[in-house]
């Protein structure tokens, strides 16, 4: 199997599950193969501090509105377990690591109940919307729905604030007025970069910063504020408030 790459291998350890152990353990495995590839990590370089780290850590949804996750429960805890070392086995078996770290991890004794290290799933699901708004054909609709994601990532501009934004606002040295709130933001080298995109790319003599190009009149309409909530829904499949809180928890947002 050497060569092949680390997503194709645990599909077709997946296929030759039952449809119910594979509807368990596809969450699991996806994301700690994501997580490899993000690291660019091979099997065999993890060590069992970091598998423990992320055997622990919540990799499904829960906390519930970006709201910070708690311990999972023990059962929770062992059918992940049972899922690493199962596929473990698989690639000790053909040869791709030496030994099966997962064997040696250890469930708690009872239910945990402190906070666990930051999560993954929601760095991956943030990543994964930035994926998705990558692979947008329109360059104009793109150029806008980043940088409205990254004012609300990095600054936590909320959507009313980003409706009321006008062309006017972005000031010199990387500085946005936000009108409603009085603030001047010093946006992130990411923000400043985004924005300036989208007011070249924007064709549009609307003097809100932001406008829509749905229906007949195309760019002449401020963005709504529910069109913002179904912007961040569509990408990262959180509303944008949920979006803010959990890019504070990740320390995503810089305050």
């Amino acid at each position: 199997m050497t060569g092949i790459p680390l997503q194709i291998i645990a599909q077709r350890w997946l296929s030759g599950k039952s449809e119910h152990t594979t509807h368990a353990y596809r969450r699991v495995i996806e994301a700690w193969v994501r997580l490899s590839e993000e690291r660019q990590r091979q099997p065999s370089q993890w060590t069992q501090r970091e598998l423990e780290s992320f055997l622990f850590t919540v990799v499904q949804k829960s906390g519930g509105r970006g709201r910070p996750c708690r311990a999972p429960a023990r059962s929770s805890l062992s059918q992940r377990r049972s899922c690493l070392n199962g596929f473990f086995k698989h690639l000790l078996q053909h040869g791709l690591i030496e030994h099966n770290l997962i064997q040696e991890i250890q469930l708690p004794e009872c239910e945990p109940v402190s906070p666990l290290p930051p999560a993954v799933e929601p760095k991956l699901a943030i990543l994964d919307g930035f994926r998705r708004l990558a692979s947008v054909h329109d360059m104009i609709l793109r150029s806008r729905d980043e940088a409205i994601a990254l004012l609300i990532l990095h600054h936590g501009v909320k959507r009313g604030d980003i409706v009321a934004l006008r062309c006017t606002d972005r000031m010199t040295r990387g500085r946005l007025f936000v009108a409603r709130t009085q603030q001047v933001l010093l946006l992130s080298k990411a923000s400043r970069q985004a924005i300036d995109r989208w007011l070249r790319a924007r064709q549009s003599a609307s003097p809100y910063l932001f406008v829509s190009y749905a229906r007949k009149r195309q760019g002449e309409q401020a963005l709504s504020s529910l069109a913002i909530r179904h912007l961040t829904m569509k990408y990262f499949e959180l509303s944008p408030q949920d979006l803010i809180e959990q890019s504070r928890a990740l320390q995503v947002i810089d305050w």
